[in-house]
């Protein structure tokens, strides 16, 4: 075992790059550290919780029409028609494969995994949708 298991993110990010053969060991280091801190900042996120969520001040020169505008596509983005954890046909799967093959447990994970994230990533856009709703009532959109 190696003292150093940070050497080996070069190696395994290696077969993970498509391009990974036309980097010298001076990028590949850069990118594996690169990874690795992003992985961490990752583990942080699914540790510590929900941050609060920043939202990006609305410009004063944008038009009822375009503030509608991206409400709407923001509210579309909200649609999730992906089946809620237990309900999905993927896990059923995985847990009678998973009798058989123990490995199969793994994707349990994942499924769950995702879930969390797009609860996290829900949270952000409605934060967007409610500056965008306070905005439009600001500038007293659609008021007839």
């Amino acid at each position: 075992m190696s003292r150093h298991p940070i050497l080996l993110f070069p190696l395994l990010l290696a077969a993970a790059l498509p391009a990974a053969a036309e980097l010298d060991a001076d990028q590949l280091a850069l990118a594996a550290q690169q990874f690795a801190v992003d992985r961490a900042h990752d583990a942080r996120r699914l540790l510590v919780g929900p941050q609060q969520p920043h939202v990006a001040p609305i410009a004063a020169t944008e038009t009822c029409e375009s503030l509608y505008a991206r409400r709407l596509e923001i509210m579309r983005a909200q649609l999730n028609h992906r089946p809620t954890f237990y309900n999905d046909p993927r896990n059923s799967f995985a847990i009678v494969v998973g009798t058989i093959f123990e490995p199969a447990y793994f994707t349990l994970a994942y499924t769950g995994l995702t879930g969390y994230t797009d609860r996290l990533h829900k949270t952000e856009m409605t934060a967007e949708l409610d500056a965008l709703r306070y905005a439009s009532a600001e500038r007293h959109c659609f008021v007839y």
